[in-house]
This record gives C-alpha cells, structure tokens and sequence, in this order.
C-alpha cells in the first residue's frame, strides 16, 4: 500500500487507499442493476479504468431508478430512464466520477463482476453491478476543488509519480468551512487531513468567498498558518503496482462543521523507517467515519461533498 508522508514539525506516515463512500439520506431504499463498458484510455492505468467502469455501472443503476439531471439554460431537470420523462427539479444532486444523478449507492448486494474485453486494436472493461441505493435529496457541490502536482492550480492531476507532492485546490463562492479525510480500508482507518493537525478540534479550516486556497504548501498559505501546515508526500509502496485513492473533500457555507470524535496513533521505528517515532494525523475507524458521514449528511442537508480519485505510480 503507498505511504503519505505528512511534513511539519514531525513526520508522518499513512497507507492511501481508495473508499467508495456510503452516503446518507433518510429516503426509501431499493434495489437495483448497472451496467457500463468503459475504453481503456493510453493516460490511464488497469485499476483506474476499471473503478471508472464500476462507477459508470453503478450510475446506470441509479439512473435507472431515479434519473439523471440536465441543465437548460438556469433551469435543472432531471430525466427518468424508464418513463421517458423530462421535469423541472427543485432538488440537487449527487455525482460519481463527475456524473450527477439523483440518487446514492449505499452498498454492493452482489461484488461488481468487470470483465476485459478485446475490439480490434482497443481494450474495453465491462462492468455489471447489482446494490442498494437510495433517492438523494441534498445540494451539489457548488465550490471547486482538484488534486494538485505542483503549487499552481494549472497542475491538476489524477496520477502521481512516488514521491511527488500532493496539493489541494479548494476555492467556494461564499464564506463557509473545509474539511478533508482519507480513508484507508486496509487498515480501517480514516484519517483527518484539513483541519491541520496543530488546528486540533476546530469544525473546519475556515475559507472566505472567491478567494482561490492551495492546501497542504506552507508556501501559498496565508501568514497566520505557514508555521501549522501540513505537506503531503506521496509514496508507493505496492511492489510496482499503481495504486488509485480517494479523498472527501466537505465544504459547509457560514456554519462550522461538526466533527467526529478522533484519536491519535503512533508507528513505531523500522528499518524501513529509521526515523524516530511517527506520530499519525487524527483518525478514528473506518466505520465511524462512515456512520458519522451518513449522520452528519442526513441532519445538515447544506453540508456538500466532493470526492476525489488519485493514482499513484510505482
């Protein structure tokens, strides 16, 4: 599994790896089957196309049961597969894999089945998905945010070299609060990335409309914080395979967000690691961080979620 290295005054170690998130809304549950084949692209690895072709297929699921949304000029609707129908909506929308559809997979009922498939000189992965969703009643994510390389927003990336650095583009069109987890379902664990570890229990890392942030680079952090920024150092340690990742990017207007309850962990010195004794960012279970998300999502239906993929090259 790779390692992020988290550089302040200590150093810190995390295994990255990818989580599809169980999202929440107190809406009726049902059944449903996807399907979606997915060309391998020549910029994309195995496991990314892959997920894409799992995401695809589990929007096709979604939209089936509850449509799909569209944009006219100001004016959202939402289209319904199986009625034909087009009509004007007042509600908002989930996406997966920057596809937005109204609704939410919950969990897998039977584990994705994705098959290779040859098409003359291109190589296609098909998908077949069968789960449990739920009809999704919340707001989109208005505020922008990528992955970064470099300190620069033009340096949006999805794969990344070991060792490279890791940054985060975040800006919001009001006054409002930003947190980012990642969690890592090999060791159970979500990790609290923003707030800054030195920020310990505040409710999000406060951020002013329209202004344009770079996380994790004490370089393009406003004065007050250079000294608590955490810097973010991607490795892969998978033995030459890529490994793609996921993070939760929550942005609230005005309101601070809430918390979950968190801990702090240590990794004892290896050979691998000489150096002294590593202390990890904020975490708590995975499970937790999963019942608090579905908590918190369901009680505060401004709160937004943005999620990101990201591979990291051998």
């Amino acid at each position: 599994m790779p390692n992020l290295n988290l550089r302040t005054h200590h150093l810190f170690f995390i295994l990255f790896f990818v989580a599809f998130p169980m999202l929440f809304n107190a809406q009726q549950e049902k059944e449903s089957e996807g399907y979606a084949e997915i060309k391998m692209l020549p910029n994309s690895t195995l496991e990314q196309t892959k997920q894409r072709a799992i995401d695809a297929a589990k929007v096709d699921a979604i939209e089936k049961a509850f449509g799909s949304v569209v944009m006219e000029g100001n004016t959202l609707y939402t289209i319904n597969k199986q009625e034909g129908t087009k009509l004007e909506f007042n509600q908002m929308f989930n996406s997966i894999s920057d596809v937005y559809v109204n609704g939410d997979w919950i969990k897998d009922i039977e584990p994705p089945k994705v098959e290779r498939v040859i098409k003359g000189d291109d190589i296609y992965y098909t998908a077949v998905v069968k789960g449990l969703i739920r009809e999704l009643k919340t707001n989109p994510a208005n505020f922008k945010t990528k992955a970064l390389s470099c300190e620069n927003k033009t340096c949006e990336t999805e794969i990344f070299n070991n060792g490279q650095d890791l940054f985060l583009y975040f800006k919001a069109p009001a006054d409002g609060y930003v947190s980012v987890y990642m969690d890592i379902p090999n060791e159970h664990t979500t990790y609290r990335l923003l707030p800054y570890k030195s920020e310990s229990n505040v409710g999000g890392t406060a951020v002013k409309a329209d202004v344009e942030y770079i996380f994790f680079s004490s370089k393009m952090a406003p004065k007050e914080k250079v000294a608590i920024v955490d810097e973010l150092t991607l490795s892969n340690s998978e033995k030459g395979m890529p490994e793609t990742d996921k993070l939760f990017v929550l942005y609230r207007q005005d309101v601070p967000l809430d918390k979950p309850m968190l801990s702090t962990t240590k990794k004892t010195q290896t050979k691998e690691n000489p150096e002294t004794k590593l202390e990890m960012p904020l975490n708590l279970p995975s499970e937790e961080f999963q019942k608090w998300l579905q908590l918190i999502r369901s009680r505060n239906k401004d709160i937004q979620l943005s999620t990101l993929y990201i591979t990291i090259k051998p």
